[in-house]
């Protein structure tokens, strides 16, 4: 990607930092996981859990009952969680339209599908590792694990790499990458490091995820598996209500996201009996 598109992407997130008042709530700069708090004020976030899906998640628009469409982001939650704080950023980039702007400042073509998927993914890495900061936390990490600071074994290389996942909320990949579009690194080299990292049975990731381990960054290993929707089930008791969905269908979406049918509220004038305290 050419320095006018990266500058554009930067100018982007700068205008819709200040635009939604983001300096208040997040002065050090840093989203990490609250980037799924700023996504759920422009959509409707779909947590759930596909197993046998290699989708992080996606946008889409539906129309509600006036045809206003509105947006939906979905959440693979079978993914760890630095995995949907890197999705929820991208989904972000398409919500704002970061794509669009990119390509009206720079001259890309709108056609090009590739073109645009490449400017959000770099959108995601500036709004979640800001040069800046990201450099400031390399330096202070290069310091502390490696021996030589222009050469390191790949069990240094991979605490680097945790800490920062863990500074930032963001997969190892997206490190790495970092680390090449910073001129921190050859790109040959990240992508041959990135490549292994996903070749199956890798090596390179049981040795970063024993690192993880390690180091307690345990959050980055196991998937929360949530299945969630703000407002579902208030709008499943409402649909129950008027009516217009059957009842197996309102079950069948409550079993799935596993939740209960409201129950009645207490009587305030039963008694609960206790033993006595003595």
């Amino acid at each position: 990607m050419d320095d006018k598109q990266v500058d554009a992407i930067l100018e982007f997130i700068k205008i819709n930092w200040e635009k939604n008042n983001l300096n208040t709530l997040y002065p050090n700069k840093l989203l990490r996981n609250d980037v799924l708090k700023l996504l759920d004020e422009y959509c409707t976030i779909v947590y759930y859990p596909l197993n046998d899906h290699i989708n992080n998640g996606f946008h889409t628009e539906i129309p509600d009952k006036n045809g206003v469409d509105q947006h939906f982001v979905f959440i693979n939650t079978s993914q760890t969680i630095e995995k949907q704080v890197f999705t929820a950023a991208h989904e972000l980039g398409h919500i704002w339209g970061v794509d669009e702007f990119v390509c009206e400042q720079c001259n890309v073509p709108e056609n090009d599908d590739a073109a645009r998927e490449k400017i959000i993914n770099r959108f995601a890495a500036e709004l979640l590792m800001p040069k800046e900061f990201f450099l400031q936390a390399t330096y202070r990490g290069v310091r502390k694990y490696f021996q030589n600071p222009r050469k390191a074994s790949i069990k240094n290389f991979f605490q680097l790499v945790a800490m920062l996942m863990n500074l930032f909320f963001v997969p190892s990949a997206a490190i790495i990458l970092r680390f090449a579009e910073l001129d921190i690194m050859q790109q040959d080299i990240a992508a041959d490091l990135i490549d292994r990292l996903k070749a199956p049975n890798s090596l390179l990731l049981k040795t970063q995820e024993q690192i993880l381990r390690d180091l307690g960054f345990t959050e980055f290993l196991i998937a929360d598996q949530r299945k969630w929707i703000e407002g579902l089930p208030e709008l499943l008791q409402k649909a129950e209500l008027v009516g217009k969905i059957s009842q197996e269908k309102i079950n069948k979406v409550r079993n799935d996201f596993g939740i209960l049918p409201k129950q009645s509220t207490w009587d305030t004038d039963e008694t609960v009996e206790i033993r006595q305290f003595v």
